[in-house]
């Protein structure tokens, strides 16, 4: 069962950049989709200026998706010393994370 909107729009608006996956597994829950990977080499996405880490080409990050009915809420984690922190939380309408079936 997915949780509903209000409850999970409030709760992954709580996340702050910083917070360990741990911190948000312990708010959230686990995440219903987990993304293990690098950024592609050429790609400038992890050089936004919305990311509080800095993620280069060839280095990982960490794509967390959790879903409810109206929304795909991502949480990235760089990796800037060496341990996973978050660096963004995105929310999207339904499908944009994932194409994957979540009825």
């Amino acid at each position: 069962m997915r949780p509903t909107v209000m409850v999970l729009s409030a709760q992954f608006k709580t996340l702050v950049p910083d917070m360990s996956p741990t911190d948000v597994e312990t708010l959230l829950g686990a995440p219903h989709e987990i993304d293990d990977t690098t950024v592609p080499a050429g790609s400038g996405w992890g050089l936004q200026d919305s990311l509080k880490h800095k993620i280069r080409a060839g280095e990982p990050v960490l794509q967390w998706s959790y879903f409810d009915d109206e929304h795909d809420h991502v949480a990235w984690f760089a990796k800037p010393n060496g341990e996973w922190l978050l660096t963004l939380r995105l929310s999207l309408p339904r499908g944009l994370a994932s194409d994957r079936d979540r009825a």
